[in-house]
């Protein structure tokens, strides 16, 4: 969730966004989601942010951009997201991840951002990266963070658990379902919501007395006019 839930900036707009629109990581983001949980490639490429103090070793922004938004795509459901996800034909994974991007970037009137400097033995579109360990317990080992984050949204998006908050306004919509029926990522945004459907309905109730108030009151104005006629 916390790689669908980074804010990046619109393409388009250079606002942040929270929609499965092409998009490039945020620098401050960015370097946050990194610090956190690490590079998403097993060999991520050193370069600087721009940031003071920030010269470690990251992905590219663009790169990150473009991950995030097939695992978006896939969250809302985008059967050919779920496909790129999943990697399962690797023979023609690459070309598929790049004609989604390219699809996405027409589609949004604006020219698809390549970037530099990755390693090529490493794509976002190749398999999953992970090896199974029978012992004990049969456990299964990933060799990067973007596997892992693969193999979980897969996992949930199978169990049919994967939704997106109701709250229009929500911060971190991409959720995982706890319970049957869950509509809101947790408590303060069901609340959120409810509080302010409570405060158009009191608007609205405001507003049709007020109305009923003027039509009395033109009504008996009418009424007045026509009794001074006699």
């Amino acid at each position: 969730m916390a790689l669908a839930n980074v804010w990046p900036l619109d393409l388009t707009t250079g606002q942040p966004t929270a929609s499965s629109v092409p998009a490039m990581a945020d620098a401050k983001s960015f370097v946050q989601f990194v610090k956190r949980y690490g590079p998403l490639p097993p060999r991520p490429e050193e370069q600087s942010l721009g940031l003071p103090g920030h010269r470690e070793t990251f992905e590219n922004p663009v790169a990150f951009g473009e991950i995030q938004l097939v695992l978006r795509s896939a969250w809302r459901g985008d059967n050919s997201a779920i496909d790129l996800i999943a990697a399962e034909d690797q023979e023609t994974a690459r070309d598929r991840w790049h004609l989604f991007l390219q699809n996405k970037a027409e589609s949004a009137g604006i020219e698809r951002k390549t970037f530099e400097g990755s390693p090529i033995e490493w794509s976002p579109a190749d398999p999953i990266r992970a090896r199974v360990s029978v012992g004990t317990n049969l456990e299964i080992v990933v060799e990067d963070l973007w596997s892992l984050i693969r193999l979980l949204f897969l996992q949930d998006h199978r169990g049919d658990r994967t939704r997106i908050c109701n709250n229009e306004k929500c911060l971190a919509p991409y959720f995982v379902q706890h319970r049957r029926g869950q509509q809101y990522c947790g408590p303060d945004c069901a609340t959120a919501v409810a509080s302010r459907r409570y405060r158009q309905k009191v608007k609205k109730a405001l507003k049709r007395l007020q109305q009923e108030e003027r039509a009395r009151a033109v009504d008996a104005m009418r009424d007045g006019k026509e009794g001074g006629n006699y």
